[in-house]
């Protein structure tokens, strides 16, 4: 914002006007936005394949547990920055620094001998 690299001499502003307009040491809007969220964190589902129907493997194996896993699937905000609980993309200016959480799913399959 404060760059004025690219600006001819007389477009040019020094950073006591920046400081003037925009911070006047007082927390706003320009600076300060809402935060708030909500989040799909984790979601799992799973299905337990019934012993009747294991009989075709023999008497081995008693269960079988097929299991799927996603976190952080969606989040519903008007938050500017990448993620609510990490941060802004205005980094260093929120002092965060964070990455944003990643969204991930998993797969599982679980033997009862």
């Amino acid at each position: 914002i404060m760059d004025v690299a690219g600006l001819p001499d007389a477009e040019k502003k020094t950073m006591d006007y920046y400081q003037a307009f925009y911070d006047v040491n007082t927390n706003n809007s320009y600076w300060v936005e809402d935060g708030g969220y909500i989040k799909l964190r984790e979601v799992s589902l799973s299905y337990q394949i019934s012993p009747e129907k294991l009989n075709l493997l023999g008497d081995q194996i008693e269960n079988i547990t097929l299991s799927v896993l996603g976190r952080n699937l969606f989040t519903i905000t008007d938050y500017s920055g990448y993620d609510p609980e990490a941060g802004s993309i205005r980094n260093p200016f929120d002092s965060t620094g964070q990455y944003p959480n990643f969204r991930n799913y998993a797969f599982s399959v679980k033997f009862d001998f």
